[in-house]
């Protein structure tokens, strides 16, 4: 896995490109919710330990991330 400066480094990253691509046009929706689904998956599974926990535990927390992304990209289109 990544180390804990290059995942620090990874979501201030994605946190300054979400914020510029929400800020130049709705159309953008989609690549924002991605990298929201890449910062949350960095978080639960470096920060929060979920790369340990039981495989129902990821799997679910997996399956409930990549349908909310997905919810929300495609009610956008």
């Amino acid at each position: 896995m990544l180390n804990n400066k290059t995942g620090w480094l990874l979501l201030i990253l994605f946190t300054l490109a979400g914020s510029w691509l929400s800020g130049l046009s709705h159309a953008f929706l989609a690549l924002v919710m991605i990298l929201f689904a890449l910062k949350f998956f960095i978080i639960s599974y470096q920060y929060m330990g979920l790369r340990f926990a039981h495989p129902f535990w990821r799997y679910s927390i997996n399956i409930v991330v990549l349908g909310f992304v997905s919810v929300i990209i495609f009610s956008s289109l």
